[in-house]
């Protein structure tokens, strides 16, 4: 079991490693919800998208009890 994070320098310190998936991951869900027409080619990038999760996730620098860092901020 993970440590827990206790602010939010440490849940970056731990964030950082998860970038490049987190990337990879948010652009194949932009790229088929664009496919389907939920969103416009130009409307949101991986990148605003990552950056968003961790900031909304800084908030709350813990993911819920049992669950890896890696699940949540992917989830």
């Amino acid at each position: 079991m993970e440590n827990p994070i206790n602010d939010t320098s440490d849940f970056m310190d731990s964030a950082r490693p998860l970038v490049p998936e987190l990337l990879t991951s948010a652009g194949h869900h932009l790229r088929y919800h664009q496919a389907i027409g939920d969103l416009g080619p130009e409307e949101l990038s991986a990148e605003e998208l990552v950056g968003e999760t961790l900031i909304r996730a800084s908030t709350c620098p813990q993911p819920p009890h049992g669950v890896p860092l890696r699940d949540w901020l992917l989830g």
